[in-house]
């Protein structure tokens, strides 16, 4: 649902109802809002260990080009979770033709499987992973709720599995998996084999589970200390 234009739009609200263990969302107010993203200081870019967008920020101008200003002068790795919106997002054709070349500049692609049913509609998962690689990032990561994810490489493809968990509540858990990336990206650099992104993706997906163990988004995510827990156990 989204209002008249206002002179001064604010920040769009975010609606999230849980319908047993899965999350509708709605937005209200004015979605120009969400693309008010003014250039970032190259200096910060330019010496940033990782560089990361995504979601509302692929959907119009300004935002758009303001990561593909910073992905241009990223001297560190750059990340990008399309996340799009299908309630604010009034043409899919324009919106992928935004999005597209901004993941082409990315080292790392994470999407759900819900966003490549959006993005790419009637085609087979493996056909869209594929698409995605031949834009030019190295690494696609597609979750698929509580079943596998599905990470693919120009080296092949497989898929990392998910520990059992309660789940109650997985708003967040698409955040958490592209934090718990960047966290270890940060942290330790990109991995330079394709076994060393399965060990990130597990990660990653156990970071998840976490998150949907708990009520709530961002306060729900784990901490590093609970994630290395969980591993251990």
């Amino acid at each position: 649902v989204i209002s008249a234009a206002a002179p001064d739009p604010g920040t769009c609200l975010a609606v999230v109802t849980r319908i047993g263990a899965n999350v509708e969302f709605e937005f209200f107010g004015d979605t120009r809002a969400m693309l008010d993203i003014g250039p970032v200081e190259a200096d910060v870019v330019r010496s940033a260990a990782l560089v990361h967008a995504g979601s509302t920020a692929f959907m119009g101008e300004p935002a758009s080009s303001t990561v593909r200003d910073a992905f241009e002068r990223a001297d560190g790795f750059r990340t990008a979770d399309p996340n799009p919106r299908p309630l604010v997002i009034r043409d899919r054709a324009r919106y992928l033709e935004r999005m597209e070349p901004l993941v082409a500049m990315a080292d790392l692609v994470k999407l759900s499987s819900e966003d490549v049913a959006y993005l790419y509609p009637g085609t087979d998962l493996d056909d869209a992973v594929e698409r995605l690689l031949a834009l030019g990032p190295d690494v696609v990561l597609v979750t698929q709720a509580a079943d596998a994810s599905l990470l693919a490489t120009h080296e092949g493809r497989r898929t990392v599995a998910i520990g059992e968990t309660n789940a109650i509540d997985p708003t967040g858990a698409g955040d958490t998996v592209s934090a718990s990336l960047i966290a270890d990206i940060v942290r330790d650099g990109p991995p330079d084999s394709f076994d060393g992104w399965a060990s990130l993706a597990r990660r990653a997906n156990e970071a998840a589970a976490i998150t949907c163990s708990r009520l709530g988004g961002a306060d729900a995510m784990p901490t590093h200390a609970e994630l290395e827990a969980r591993l251990a156990s």
